[in-house]
């Protein structure tokens, strides 16, 4: 796949298990707030909760739970990753790693030469 700019650059995708997992690589790749396990298993323990206190005693079937718990983890696990939230234009893009010094000394060069304006404050009253 060809990408228009060298500095945006798709990974291939790799499923991996939780033992051959580097402490700190998942959460760049996944910016969200909370991980697909933890949304997964809270909003099953809600529906769950939400069930038992309709039907009094009511206890909700094991593998409509457990179709629930996957649907939700299969959601936040293709939703939390940084190319779903940036085709959205819920940043400003992603940038490869190698791009990082050349982006951070563009965007203070461009601060550092930016001319400051007079402030013009409104009228203060107490």
């Amino acid at each position: 796949m060809h990408c228009p700019s060298p500095a945006i650059q798709r990974s291939p995708t790799r499923v991996s298990k939780s033992s051959d997992r580097q402490p700190g690589r998942d959460r760049a790749a996944h910016p969200g707030v909370i991980g697909p396990e933890q949304a997964a298993s809270t909003l099953t323990d809600v529906k769950t909760a939400q069930l038992r206190r309709k039907g009094k005693g009511y206890e909700p079937d094991p593998d409509e739970m457990q179709a629930l718990r996957q649907r939700v983890y299969d959601k936040a696990e293709r939703e939390s990753n940084a190319y779903f939230g940036t085709s959205r234009l819920w940043d400003d893009g992603l940038l490869a790693p190698v791009d990082t010094r050349n982006a951070l000394g563009m965007a203070l060069s461009a601060a550092s030469h930016a001319p400051i304006a007079d402030p013009r404050y409104g009228i203060f009253r107490f």
